[in-house]
């Protein structure tokens, strides 16, 4: 199912949605990403950017510019927290495999 289906199906149901987000250097991190993502999303709907633990087997960086990304999806009254995931000692997380 794509994410405008979820969406639009939400607001037939009536269930609430937590979108998880993970912001990548270079990728999906700028003020425009935050922009699109809302004009996706809506401001109802609640976010949560979750910390990306960097695994060995991956080029993927975590992005430098979460508060930036954060305050832009608040000028929106979006609902977003940050949530710092655990495993990064070794080297997993929430969503992550293990890499070892």
């Amino acid at each position: 199912m794509e994410i405008k289906q979820v969406v639009q199906s939400k607001d037939i149901s009536e269930r609430k949605v937590e979108w998880n987000y993970v912001l990548f250097e270079g990728i999906n991190d700028t003020i425009e990403d935050a922009k699109l993502l809302f004009e996706l999303l809506g401001k109802d709907e609640y976010i949560k950017i979750n910390r990306f633990n960097k695994v060995d087997i991956s080029n993927l960086v975590g992005s430098k510019n979460i508060d930036k990304f954060i305050s832009e999806l608040k000028k929106y009254n979006m609902n977003v927290e940050y949530y710092e995931t655990n495993g990064a000692d070794i080297n997993a997380a929430c969503g992550q495999m293990i890499s070892d």
